[in-house]
């Protein structure tokens, strides 16, 4: 057991299993809010460890609106990014650093 505050805690939704919750964990729970906020059609940008909003679409981003860029498509947030988006019918274009396999 562990305490932790009440303002970090969120309802399961329905349908949502304890075990599938921990699962799914902080990454895939980021990816679903950022997926969500675009087809909602609030874009934010990560400014100083804060999000800040910087437009909204009326009518929130359709597949069928074009391909989404996903940055950092092989870290935990942007690779299930990927996965939400191309499940949902989006084009999805994923973006990785130029260097990031050619380690030495």
């Amino acid at each position: 057991m562990a305490a932790v505050r009440s303002e970090w805690l969120l309802p399961l939704p329905k349908g949502l299993t304890p075990l599938d919750a921990a699962k799914i964990g902080t990454a895939g729970y980021t990816a679903m809010l950022c997926v969500n906020a675009l087809q909602a059609g609030t874009v934010f940008l990560l400014q100083n460890s804060h999000f800040e909003k910087i437009f909204h679409l009326p009518g929130g981003i359709k597949p069928a609106d074009g391909e989404v860029v996903v940055t950092g498509a092989t870290g935990g947030v942007g690779s299930i990014s990927v996965a939400l988006l191309a499940e949902l019918g989006f084009k999805v274009n994923p973006k990785l650093k130029n260097n990031h396999w050619n380690r030495k």
